[in-house]
């Protein structure tokens, strides 16, 4: 289901620093987005079934369930297809992110490179829905 065009996607932040999860915040706030949040993996699943938001920022290391665990249980490429995964992380190798992309995220950020400029243009790249073509896994 595509966006109207006055209608901002809905935004999911999966993000265990309370800091950052605030800064995102409010940022997208402010810029008109509708966002929820989550404090870990398990949180982050309850909401994606609740909210069912069009973009997913999510960290990749938190407690309880990490992202990786979180895209793996939540089976991003059959149940949401059209469901748009940034992850973002200070972890930069080759393994986190060739699993990353396995599972279903579209793309993936430093967060210590992300500016708030930046992180708005990140989403908007993705309003459209998933307009990136996602690799297909090699099994």
């Amino acid at each position: 289901m595509q966006a109207q065009a006055a209608e901002k996607p809905k935004i999911l932040i999966v993000e265990d620093e309370p800091m950052l999860q605030e800064a995102y915040k409010h940022v997208l706030t402010f810029k008109g987005y509708t966002v929820f949040t989550a404090d870990n993996g398990e949180e982050g699943l309850e909401q994606l079934e609740r909210h069912r938001p069009d973009i997913i920022l999510l960290d990749v290391l938190m407690p309880r369930l990490d992202g990786i665990g979180f895209l793996q249980q939540a089976d991003m490429p059959k149940k949401y297809p059209d469901v748009v995964v940034v992850a973002c992380s200070n972890l930069s190798d080759q393994v986190t992110a060739d699993k990353l992309t396995k599972y279903g995220a579209h793309k993936q950020v430093l967060k210590s490179d992300l500016s708030p400029s930046q992180l708005i243009e990140l989403v908007e790249t993705f309003s459209g829905g998933a307009t990136t073509p996602r690799k297909s896994p090699k099994r």
